[in-house]
């Protein structure tokens, strides 16, 4: 979100989605765990959280990478001496 922020705010683009999309994401986010973490205490087996939580949280941090380096990448381009 920062880096996104600091290369739309260094262009002078308005970002107004930016914020409420990041905040949709987290809720999604937070929601899949919230279902896990029931469905695990449901069914008295914990193991089921340490598994799943592993395929919920590598795509996110790999998008969250990804979208991290996209961004730095513009940014440190935009300031790149020409």
């Amino acid at each position: 979100l920062f880096w996104a922020q600091l290369y739309y705010a260094a262009w002078g683009i308005s970002y107004a989605s930016l914020r409420p999309g990041f905040v949709v994401c987290n809720t999604f986010l937070y929601l899949i765990f919230a279902i896990l973490a029931l469905v695990s205490a449901l069914n008295h087996d914990f193991r089921l959280i340490r598994v799943d939580a592993f395929y919920v949280l590598a795509p996110a941090y790999f998008l969250a990478s990804v979208g991290m380096v996209h961004y730095g990448v513009k940014v440190i381009m935009q300031l790149w001496p020409l």
